[in-house]
């Protein structure tokens, strides 16, 4: 089911500006679920903290379709990448099931500082601490695709970085950036994980915006007995970077889908953007309000608002779960 069309670009009203030309991508859809390409920058849903004006994607996927869907979980506001909806109760309650399988898997690339060539199949099993500072097992399957140790400029401030595949073997909260940084290779425009002087390097060298972490496939069990298999190309303003990188091409041998283009159109993206702008002009932020633009860091929602319950919510034991926090 990949590659399926996307919707005709619909008329989007947030916050009383009606904008046209938004068609969110659609990567798959089945009887009562769609994947969706999520951009960096944009919460998926608000939380306590968030203002009525934020925009948030959940609203907008309710709003192209014109069906209450739920999220089934979620992704940082910083990360982009495939992101699977459900179009009622019973069907939320059967993928949120299907995540926790064994058979489930989702991989992520983490664009990240350093030469970090020898992570080499490597599993990272530092527990990790939850919400309430409980330490957690959890546990990463890291893998080197492409990197380079540039030794003419200081490791700080060069241009030493790798793409790493990560595949999530438990679910805890910023997972991925959290082992990346405990192996000393943060994702790049991570600003609560990472190198603060590194990113505005980033930023301001190579104009990278949002974070550097992107799910790029996710595969789970269906009921039927067939498998959802469906993965994301990925965004414009990291494979424009990548590609001027010593290690572009051993990351495109390793990874054919860095050869597909991004399937946000840059008539969706500027109104996305649009939309963002307008949002953050005419909203008084709450005190404890996150930011969700990209080239502003990144955003943890940590709750949702809506009273759909995904993954991350509903698991509230500790146990191990592939979906039960955001990475």
């Amino acid at each position: 089911q990949r590659g399926e069309q996307t919707p005709p670009p619909s008329t989007t009203r947030v916050s009383g500006i009606r904008v046209m030309g938004l068609s969110i991508p659609v990567l798959a859809r089945g009887d009562s679920w769609l994947v969706v390409a999520k951009p960096s920058g944009i919460v998926v849903h608000r939380n306590e903290w968030s203002s009525r004006s934020q925009v948030a994607l959940l609203q907008l996927v309710r709003d192209q379709l014109g069906a209450y869907v739920n999220p089934v979980h979620r992704l940082d506001a910083g990360t982009s990448g495939c992101l699977l909806f459900a179009e009622d109760a019973a069907t939320t309650a059967m993928l949120q099931a299907a995540m926790r399988s064994e058979h489930a898997s989702k991989m992520y690339l983490a664009f990240c500082r350093g030469d970090a060539r020898g992570l080499v199949h490597h599993t990272e099993s530092r527990p990790i601490k939850d919400d309430k500072g409980i330490l957690r097992e959890a546990a990463t399957l890291l893998h080197c695709v492409g990197g380079c140790d540039d030794t003419s400029v200081p490791p700080e401030l060069g241009e030493r970085s790798s793409l790493i595949t990560a595949w999530p073997r438990t679910g805890r909260w910023h997972q991925i950036r959290k082992h990346m940084n405990g192996l000393s290779h943060p994702v790049l425009n991570d600003a609560k994980h990472g190198d603060s002087r590194v990113n505005r390097w980033w930023r301001s060298r190579r104009g990278l915006e949002g974070l550097g972490l992107h799910c790029a496939q996710m595969s789970l069990p269906l009921a039927s007995g067939e498998v959802l298999d469906v993965h994301c190309p990925v965004r414009k303003d990291l494979l424009d970077i990548w590609r001027q990188l010593p290690w572009w091409e051993q990351a495109r041998e390793a990874l054919p889908l860095l050869d597909e283009p991004d399937p946000w159109d840059a008539d969706s993206l500027a109104a996305l953007e649009e939309m963002i702008e307008f949002a953050d002009r005419n909203t008084r932020r709450p005190k404890r309000a996150h930011q969700a633009v990209s080239n502003r860091g990144t955003c943890d929602s940590r709750r949702a608002s809506s009273g759909a319950r995904t993954v991350d919510d509903s698991v509230g034991d500790g146990t191990s779960s592939w979906a039960e926090s955001s990475i």
